[in-house]
């Protein structure tokens, strides 16, 4: 469908058609654009600057094969800082780095 908005119209208004009626629909565009930060980077680049090592450790998995939740651990220098949950190992690790973020104040 975009293939043919796009060789029938153009470039601008197969641009204009996806923004204004495919995503404005399913996503808050503005909202996305403002509220996507990476805990996890923040948090490498933190204990890249202050000489820390830095680990990130799948301590369990629990559920049955389609249901299944993850929990991570951040280690610094070796030590359990924080924990996280979620559905996948990368959204587990970045609770996990958000919540280390809260606890050594990392912004």
């Amino acid at each position: 469908l975009v293939g043919a908005v796009y060789l029938d119209k153009g470039y601008y208004p197969c641009r204009e058609f996806i923004l204004t009626k495919i995503l404005e629909h399913h996503f808050d565009i503005d909202e996305v654009v403002t509220n996507t930060t990476n805990f996890k980077s923040l948090l490498i680049e933190w204990t890249q600057k202050f000489n820390h090592k830095l680990d990130f450790v799948i301590k369990e998995e629990v559920g049955n094969m389609h249901n299944k939740e993850f929990i991570a651990a951040v280690l610094i220098d070796n030590e359990e800082v924080s924990t996280g949950r979620g559905s996948s190992k990368k959204r587990a690790e970045q609770a996990a780095a958000e919540k280390a973020c809260d606890v050594l104040a990392v912004k």
